[in-house]
């Protein structure tokens, strides 16, 4: 009768190469995760970049019609306009007496 044995040196291998191959698709799958997270963040980044323009812009409107609200080159007629009368000798201290 013959026992045929595995040799055990095969066995060292095999177990080594399974581990070797589960480290690089392990390592595959994290590389691929990490590219897309990347990727994402390339996309948000230049999402907030375009948002960040808009804003730009939209401050600069704001700030033209505050500035243009706030023009006191023509103070008379922003008076006439809400009906206001210069006072030329103004009494301050008279509600004090």
């Amino acid at each position: 009768m013959t026992i045929i044995q595995p040799n055990r040196r095969r066995g060292r291998v095999s177990s080594i190469a399974f581990i070797g191959a589960t480290l690089f698709i392990g390592l595959a799958i994290l590389g691929v995760f990490f590219y897309n997270r990347n990727v994402e963040l390339r996309f948000s980044l230049e999402n907030l970049n375009k948002e960040k323009i808009v804003l730009y812009a939209e401050n600069a409107e704001l700030k033209n019609e505050l500035y243009e609200k706030l023009d006191f080159d023509d103070v008379d007629r922003l008076a006439a306009k809400f009906g206001l009368v210069k006072e030329t000798s103004p009494d301050y201290f008279l509600a004090f007496q």
